[in-house]
Order: structure tokens, then C-alpha cells, then sequence
């Protein structure tokens, strides 16, 4: 990352100072965080819905069940097949379902990533490690999904196959 950084101080009228800080962006630091990554998103909203779309607009290519356990089965039978699972758990009956889901998913396929969102998520979790899902409160908010992803990949490889 370029430290470039320019600062600009500037008088007020009454008294006061005004600090301007510009800082020089790099291409590399603009590079969208999801960009690459696969996200099977378990959803009754269809791929136009509002998680497909949050995960689209920061470089993510979803590919949509509509069934919750049809993800799970697809990601069971190939854990290539996506890098993250994403489940809107009010269309399946609830956060309890999405955890259920997670606990099925853990025991078949070790460590995967898994983002619930629920609008019974009273406070958005962030786990250190993979042992326990990401929850977010729904409706999910770009920045949400954003430091969402960034937290599942930071210091992971993506799962690639061969």
C-alpha cells in the first residue's frame, strides 16, 4: 500500500481549523473484496434478491438454491463448489434453521464458511474462527456483507480444486 498522504489545513471563520485528509488509493486497495469468490446463496428472494445482490456489487458470483437443504446437499456432494454459504434464514423458518444448517454442513464438510442472516439477530457476530457461523441482522447492509466476507477469507485460501 502507498502511505502517500497529503494534508490540508485551511482557517475558519470563527476560529476554528478544518484538517483535510487526502489520501492516495492504489489500484490494488480498490479491488473489490468479494472479487473471485463463489458464494452458493441459500435464498427464497431468487438471484435478484438483496443478498445476491450485496455479494454481486463486491465482486462475488452467486449461484442461488432456492432450498436450503439442496445447498447443503450440493455442498456436501463438492465443497469446490462454492467458497462461502449465505443463508436467509427467515425464508427457512428462522435463525435456529440456519445454525441447524451450519451444524449439518460442519460435520460433512470441515471449517467451510457459512453467513446467516436473520432479522432475529439481535447483534451481528463476527466469530474468530470457523467453528461458528458469521450472523448478520437482516436486512443485510452492504458494509455488513463486505466486513462479512472479509472476515471469512482473511487468511484463508480459497478452496480451489487440483
Amino acid at each position: 500500500m502507498n502511505a502517500d498522504l497529503t494534508v490540508l489545513i485551511q482557517g475558519r471563520e470563527h476560529g476554528g481549523n478544518t484538517m483535510q485528509l487526502f489520501k492516495k488509493i492504489e489500484l490494488e486497495d480498490s479491488i473489490p473484496v468479494g472479487w473471485g469468490v463463489q458464494a452458493m446463496v441459500a435464498s427464497h428472494e431468487g438471484d435478484a434478491g438483496t443478498t445476491a445482490m450485496r455479494i454481486a456489487h463486491l465482486g462475488g458470483r452467486v449461484a442461488h438454491k432456492a432450498e436450503l437443504y439442496d445447498a447443503l446437499s450440493a455442498l456436501m456432494d463438492d465443497p469446490y463448489e462454492a467458497h462461502v454459504l449465505v443463508v436467509d434464514c427467515d425464508g427457512y423458518g428462522g435463525l435456529a434453521i440456519g445454525q441447524r444448517a451450519f451444524g449439518i454442513l460442519a460435520e460433512e464438510v470441515e471449517r467451510f464458511p457459512v453467513i446467516l442472516i436473520s432479522s432475529e439477530c439481535c447483534e451481528q457476530t463476527f466469530p474468530v474462527a470457523r467453528e461458528a457461523p458469521i450472523i448478520l441482522r437482516a436486512p443485510v447492509s452492504a458494509v455488513a456483507m463486505r466486513v462479512a466476507l472479509e472476515k471469512c477469507f482473511r487468511g484463508h485460501l480459497l478452496r480451489t480444486r487440483g
